[in-house]
C-alpha cells in the first residue's frame, strides 16, 4: 500500500490507476478471475471469518467474560474489491484517501461509474423489467444509465399520488423571513445556503429565529435536515454563541452581568433538542428523541441541552439531522415523531471531490459519445446505399459539434442536480407514513422556488405547493399557514 500511495497523485485523496495498485507488490502476475472464483467456490472467506470470530470470542470471554463487539468481515470486503478490479477500466475508478500521516495508511475504494453493463444482462434476458420505489424521482437518470439502448416508447413511467388526502399535507418554500417586495424576485435577507453564502452569521441567525417560530406552532416532533455534518456543526456552534456581549443590569443597579439567552437556549426551552453526529449512534439518538415526544416525563441525553431558566413544559422535540445521513434513509418518523420536516438548503454533493469529478466527467463523455454516434448514424442513413458500403471501415466518427458538447455538459449538470433532489425527496419521505398521518414540509432556500428545482420534486409535493404570491409573504405567511393547518388536529 505504501508504494501505491507513492505512485499516486499528490494530495490527501484522488484517483489511482488499477495497474498501479496491482503492480505495487507484484499482484499483476496473479490471475484475479481464477483467484476470485476459487475463493467463492471454496467459501474460503466464510470459513476464515467464522474461525477468526470464534477465536476472538473465546479470547475475550476468557479475559473478561464479555463477548467482543462485531466488526465488518475484512476478507469479504477484500474479495469484493478484487472482484471490482476485474471490471472494465472504463466502467469504474479506484480512489485513494490518506487516513493518517503514515504514508502506507490509506484507504482504497472502488466506484462503479456505469451500471449499464452490469444491468444489461437483466434487461436483455427478461421479458419485462419493473423498477419500483418510493422516492425514485427524478427518473431521467434511470433511462440514460440503465436502458440507454431502448427506444423511448419501450419505457413507461408511473408516478402515483400519496395515500393521504391533500388536506393532510402542508408544503411551503421559505425564501426569506421578510416579505418579498412587489416587483422583486427576492428579499433583502433571502435564504441561500450555497457553499459561497452559507456561513453568513446573519442568515444562520435568521434560520434559528425561523425555527423558533415554527417550533412554537408545530406540536410534537420536528426533524430538520442540513446539507452536511460540517455545516450542521457550524450552525449549532453559531446558535450556541451569544448574539451580544454580556449585558449589564439596569442603570442604577449593581447586579452582575447577565448573558442573554442564545438561540440554542431558546430552542431548548421550547422543545428537547437532539443532534445527529457523524460517529454517534443513530439508534440511541432516535430512542431518546422518541421518548422525549411520546413520554410525558422529560428526558435528557448527551445530545440534549436543558435551558438554564424554568419555563413552561416543553412540547415535543427537535432532531437536527443530515441529508444522506444515518437518519435520512430507512427510518420512518410517523405520526407524532414527524409533524414537520424542514430541509435547509439544497444538498449538492461536493463537485470538487474526486469521486464526483469522475462521475460528472463520465456522464459528460458518455452523453457526448451517444450524441456523436447518433449524428454519425443519421448522416450515413441519408447517403446512398453504395456510398455506405464504400465507407465501411473507412468513415471515422465525426468531430463533436459545439452543440453536442453543450448538450453533454447539460447532461452532466442534470445528473448532478438529480442526485441532489433525489436526496431531498428521500428526506421528505421520512414523514407521512400512512393514510391517517399528516405533516408539514418546509423547504428553506430561495432556490426551491425555481421552476427547474420544483419540477424534480415528487408530484404529491408539487401539488401541495402554494402560489408564489402566498410564499412571497415570508415568515408571516408560513406561520399563518402552519397555524391553520395544525389548528384543531390535536
Amino acid at each position: 500500500m505504501g508504494q501505491t500511495s507513492a505512485n499516486s497523485p499528490q494530495g490527501g485523496q484522488g484517483i489511482v490507476d488499477s495497474n498501479t495498485v496491482l503492480k505495487a507488490r507484484g499482484a499483476d502476475l496473479i490471475n484475479l478471475y481464477q483467484l476470485v472464483r476459487y475463493i467463492q467456490e471454496s467459501k474460503l472467506a466464510y470459513k476464515v471469518e467464522s474461525y477468526a470470530s470464534y477465536a476472538e470470542e473465546q479470547e475475550s470471554t476468557t479475559a473478561n467474560g464479555s463477548k467482543p463487539p462485531t466488526s465488518t468481515p475484512v476478507l469479504h470486503t477484500l474479495v469484493s474489491f478484487l472482484t471490482s478490479l476485474t471490471n472494465l477500466s472504463t466502467e469504474g475508478r479506484i480512489f485513494y484517501e490518506k487516513i493518517s500521516s503514515t504514508p502506507s495508511d490509506i484507504k482504497l475504494s472502488y466506484l462503479l461509474l456505469s451500471p449499464t453493463h452490469a444491468f444489461s444482462s437483466i434487461a436483455s434476458a427478461a421479458r419485462a423489467v419493473i423498477l419500483a420505489g418510493g422516492t425514485m424521482s427524478p427518473f431521467d437518470d434511470y433511462r440514460a444509465h440503465l436502458f440507454p439502448t431502448l427506444p423511448p416508447d419501450k419505457i413507461t413511467t408511473l408516478s402515483c399520488g400519496h395515500v393521504i388526502p391533500s388536506s393532510n399535507l402542508f408544503v411551503w418554500t421559505l425564501a426569506s423571513t421578510k416579505p418579498i417586495p412587489p416587483g422583486s424576485s427576492t428579499a433583502s435577507d433571502s435564504f441561500e445556503f450555497s457553499f459561497q453564502k452559507r456561513s453568513d452569521r446573519a442568515m444562520i441567525r435568521q434560520l434559528g429565529l425561523a425555527l423558533l417560530n415554527i417550533c412554537s406552532v408545530v406540536p410534537d416532533g420536528v426533524v430538520v435536515f442540513f446539507p452536511s455534518y460540517g455545516y450542521l456543526d457550524e450552525v449549532v456552534a453559531s446558535w450556541q454563541t451569544p448574539d451580544n456581549p454580556a449585558s449589564q443590569g439596569a442603570p442604577g443597579t449593581a447586579g452582575p452581568a447577565t448573558a442573554a439567552p442564545t438561540i440554542w437556549d431558546r430552542l431548548a426551552a421550547k422543545k428537547a433538542l437532539f443532534r445527529e453526529t457523524k460517529g454517534g449512534s443513530s439508534e440511541d439518538i432516535l430512542q431518546q428523541y422518541s421518548a422525549a415526544i411520546l413520554s410525558p416525563e422529560p428526558t435528557s441525553g448527551p445530545a440534549q441541552q436543558q435551558p438554564p431558566t424554568s419555563q413552561k413544559p416543553k412540547t415535543g422535540a427537535v432532531l437536527l439531522s443530515v441529508v444522506g445521513g444515518k437518519l435520512s434513509e430507512g427510518i420512518n418518523f410517523a405520526d407524532r415523531l414527524g409533524r414537520c420536516v424542514i430541509v435547509v438548503g439544497l444538498p449538492y454533493p461536493n463537485i470538487h471531490a474526486p469521486d464526483w469529478k469522475a462521475r460528472l466527467e463520465y456522464v459528460e463523455a458518455t452523453a457526448l459519445s451517444r450524441l456523436r454516434d447518433h449524428t454519425h448514424t443519421n448522416t450515413r442513413a441519408e447517403r446512398p446505399v453504395q456510398d455506405q458500403d464504400q465507407d465501411q471501415g473507412q468513415n471515422p466518427l465525426p468531430t463533436p459539434t459545439r452543440e453536442d458538447r453543450e448538450q453533454a455538459k447539460q447532461a452532466a449538470r442534470e445528473f448532478y442536480e438529480n442526485a441532489c433532489m433525489r436526496a431531498v425527496n428521500q428526506s421528505i419521505g421520512r414523514v407521512i407514513r400512512h393514510r391517517g398521518d399528516y405533516a408539514a414540509v418546509v423547504l428553506v432556500d430561495r432556490r426551491f422556488g425555481a421552476e427547474r428545482v420544483r419540477a424534480k420534486l415528487p408530484g404529491w409535493i408539487r401539488a401541495g405547493l402554494p402560489s408564489a404570491g402566498e410564499e412571497a409573504r415570508g415568515l408571516v405567511g408560513l406561520m399563518g399557514g402552519l397555524g391553520r393547518f395544525f389548528r384543531g388536529r390535536e
